[in-house]
């Protein structure tokens, strides 16, 4: 009984996100602080995690947090776009960036430090933006307050993944997965599981994970690069350039850095020869 509440919205979350984006856009007048968040959220689910989309999406949380500054998710919201699209490359100015999540973080655990969701999207921009030891702790507290969310448990094992500790990172990020079966971010969440398996040297999960994650988002090439590092570290030359090159295809200006900010910098130099 306590797990059938989170299977059931777990199943309707991807239907609601739907109803929600089409009735916000449809929706007559001019659009108020709430309604230009949910169509920011909506942005990130429909129209996949690429430059347009963070852009989008950055554009309409300034505006909402513009029109209710005591908005605690809006700022929260802006904070996480602009840190994971610097994170994985895709601003173009990479210290305004950094400047303008921090900031948006700042402005929304000052105003609400209670709320899970508001502690999960703060928390892991200021790990994406380099302070991985503060948002430790406010990682932690969001799955104190609800250990549901599983935002937070992914920004979590991310945050351990990258400081190292691999084991315990994967172990918070297959839960956060798999208490949110259908969540829009799976390909994104199943990028960063997918290179936590490559740095725990276990290749083949890498390789049966980063397919998955291909699979659930066929315009994201986030999952595709990871796939394609995982296929080359196992040896497996031909399935690397097959995955790299559907990357290319999904984002054609696709960068040195970007790849690196995925798979790291010695595999990424690797993945570029085999481009080459």
């Amino acid at each position: 009984l306590d797990d059938a509440p989170i299977a059931l919205i777990s199943r309707l979350e991807p239907q609601l996100q739907r109803a929600i984006y089409d009735a916000v856009r449809s929706a007559s007048g001019a659009p108020n602080s709430r309604q230009l968040f949910l169509e920011a959220a909506g942005v990130m689910v429909f129209n996949g995690w690429g430059h347009k989309g963070f852009s989008r999406a950055a554009e309409l949380l300034r505006r909402s947090r513009g029109l209710e500054p005591d908005f605690a998710l809006a700022h929260a919201f802006l904070s996480l776009v602009m840190g994971f699209g610097d994170r994985v490359g895709l601003m173009a100015d990479r210290d305004r960036a950094k400047a303008e999540s921090l900031e948006a973080a700042e402005c929304a655990l000052e105003l609400d430090s209670m709320d899970s969701t508001v502690l999960g999207y703060a928390g892991c921009a200021i790990a994406d933006v380099g302070q991985r030891e503060r948002a430790l702790p406010i990682l932690e507290h969001a799955i104190e307050i609800n250990p549901s969310n599983a935002q937070a448990w992914v920004a979590l094992g991310s945050l351990h993944v990258f400081d190292g500790r691999v084991e315990p990172g994967i172990e918070a990020l297959v839960h956060g997965i798999g208490i949110s079966p259908l969540d829009s971010r799976l390909s994104v969440w199943g990028t960063i599981l997918t290179m936590g398996l490559v740095q725990a040297g276990r290749l083949e999960e890498a390789v049966r994970e980063g397919r998955l994650a291909c699979r659930r988002d066929h315009r994201c090439y986030l999952p595709r690069v990871a796939l394609a590092g995982a296929h080359l570290l196992g040896g497996a030359t031909k399935e690397s350039g097959v995955a790299l090159r559907e990357a290319y295809r999904i984002k054609p200006d696709l960068s040195d850095d970007q790849i690196c900010s995925i798979v790291g910098r010695r595999l990424g130099a690797e993945l570029k020869r085999l481009s080459a």
